[in-house]
């Protein structure tokens, strides 16, 4: 039986990309054409470092000069 996907867009290169229905509510990803850092959240996929930057102006809109984080 195969997995109902939902397509959706990249928001950099507009690439569609698959994702089987009923998948968690926020997650990363990376864009398989252009290899931008995705994030899943309120409902649509965003620029990871856009959308942590929006939250935290201390994340680097960018992503430049960020190696690793810990979520506790």
């Amino acid at each position: 039986m195969n997995p109902e996907l939902v397509k959706m867009k990249c928001p950099l290169c507009e690439m569609n990309i698959y994702f089987e229905k009923g998948m968690p509510t926020s997650f990363t990803t990376d864009c398989s054409m252009c290899g931008d850092l995705l994030i899943f959240a309120d409902g649509e996929l965003k620029d990871f470092h856009k959308y942590m930057n929006s939250k935290d102006s201390r994340w680097p809109i960018d992503g430049k000069g960020t190696n690793s984080i810990e979520i506790n």
